[in-house]
């Protein structure tokens, strides 16, 4: 069966357990430590190309699919800021916070070089947000929420809540994706993991419904990228993935991150 011989591979490429530290696998990372992490390897004129060869991201496209042109939206944690750089040539009005001021000023040359405007705000998300009620669209985050605790997590789910007109979109990396689930833990025992301390979700939904919000929608996307820590396997696996029905993607939810739309 194909399920079968999945796990099996699964079984035979994970690593055993080695003695390494877990401390960076638990702590979270500094406003210094993220920018380093983000922008290692990347430039402002690389992503400018990137962005103007239309190379966009797989979770860039359920938050264009959710909103329209002249809608506002607010990315909490936006990083290097690509993400809103591409909503924003397709016409949303972007606004940008993260606690990084390093960030926020990479981010302000990738859209000077762009040519497009956008809103910067230098600020730790558990502070609050500092906007006025009802005052933006779409407040969104990626790669954000599964950072903090669930108490945090709530705090920031309400002044999303708080600042949006139409509801709130989340990205957080899906706790149901096994190569995902297995390639970070393989990562964390070898003491290699870069990203801190970071806690999947299986959903989203109790989060968003806790807050006030509805109609909600959940999916995971981004199937090519839970596995790309397996390297030599992944022509194999991908191969595994590519004889299967859309339905059958759809119904094993195994993409890296898992998408979460509500309505106010």
């Amino acid at each position: 069966m194909k399920i079968d011989w999945l796990i099996n591979l699964l079984l035979k490429n994970l690593h055993k357990k080695t003695t390494h530290s877990h401390t960076k696998a638990t702590t979270a990372l500094n406003s210094k430590e993220w920018h380093k992490l983000l922008a290692t390897g990347k430039s402002v004129r690389a992503l400018v190309e990137k962005i103007k060869d239309n190379r966009l991201p797989e979770w860039s496209k359920p938050l264009l699919q959710h909103s329209s042109a002249a809608d506002s939206t607010l990315e909490l944690g936006s990083g290097t800021g690509e993400i809103s750089a591409i909503l924003a040539i397709y016409g949303r009005k972007a606004h940008l916070l993260d606690f990084s001021e390093e960030s926020i000023e990479f981010t302000k040359q990738l859209f000077k070089e762009l040519k497009i405007s956008g809103y910067f705000y230098v600020q730790d998300v558990l502070e609050g947000i500092p906007m006025k009620p009802n005052s933006i669209d779409w407040v969104w985050s990626s790669g954000l929420l599964e950072h903090f605790s669930d108490e945090e997590l709530s705090h920031i789910m309400a002044e999303s809540y708080r600042v949006c007109k139409k509801g709130v979109m989340s990205l957080v990396p899906n706790a149901n994706s096994l190569f995902y689930r297995i390639s970070k833990f393989r990562m964390e025992q070898e003491g290699t993991w870069p990203y801190g301390r970071e806690i999947p979700k299986f959903t989203m939904r109790d989060f968003f419904k806790d807050t006030g919000l509805k109609n909600i929608v959940e999916y995971s996307i981004g199937i090519d990228d839970s596995i790309w820590l397996w390297g030599s396997d992944k022509k194999e696996i991908m191969g595994f993935f590519d004889s299967l029905s859309i339905e059958e993607l759809q119904k094993l939810n195994q993409g890296y991150l898992l998408f979460t739309y509500g309505e106010k």
